[in-house]
C-alpha cells in the first residue's frame, strides 16, 4: 500500500516503499533502482538483497538505503579508497555516521550504519544537501526493518 503525505520542509509528497523486510518512506517523484548486492554470501530471511537507490527528478541527489541485520556488507556503498576522501566518522551509540568527498570534488556523501541498516546520500556540495535535508532525515527516519 502507498501512503501519500507531505513534507512541509520542501513541500514534497511521500510515499511508502514496502517490500518482504523493510519499508522506507521517499519522495513520490524520486525513481527508485534496485541493484543486486554483489557482497551477498548467501540469500537471508534477515535482509534485502537488494541496495535501493532512489534519485530526485533533477538527479541533483540520492537517497540510499540496504537493510540488514548486520550479517553482511553492502556493494558500492562503503567508502572507496581510489576514489573518495573520508572527512568525518562519528560513532553515536550503535551506528556510525560517515561524511565522504570524491576526491575530484564532483560530488559528497554522508551515510549511517548500524547492525540493521545503511542509510546515506549522495549529492554535488553540501549547500545542495542543504536544501534536502530534511526530506533525508525523514527518509532514514522512516525505515522499518523486520524478518520475514
Amino acid at each position: 500500500p502507498t501512503k501519500k503525505t507531505t513534507s512541509p520542509a520542501i513541500n514534497l509528497k511521500f510515499e511508502t516503499l514496502q517490500k518482504d523486510c523493510f519499508a522506507i518512506e521517499y519522495p513520490s517523484d524520486y525513481q527508485i533502482k534496485e541493484t543486486k548486492n554483489k557482497e551477498l554470501v548467501e540469500e537471508s530471511p534477515f535482509a534485502s538483497n537488494w541496495i535501493y537507490q532512489f534519485t530526485a527528478p533533477e538527479e541533483s541527489i540520492r537517497f540510499f538505503a540496504f537493510p540488514m541485520y548486520g550479517v553482511m556488507t553492502a556493494s558500492g556503498i562503503t567508502i572507496d579508497e581510489s576514489k573518495e576522501e573520508l572527512v568525518s566518522e562519528k560513532a553515536q551509540g550503535e551506528t556510525t555516521h560517515y561524511v565522504l568527498r570524491a576526491k575530484d570534488g564532483s560530488y559528497e556523501r554522508i551515510y549511517e550504519i548500524n547492525d540493521y541498516a545503511f542509510i546515506g546520500a549522495q549529492y554535488p556540495n553540501s549547500e545542495s544537501f542543504a536544501v534536502y535535508e530534511e526530506a533525508f532525515k525523514r527518509f532514514k527516519t522512516s525505515l522499518e526493518v523486520y524478518a520475514n
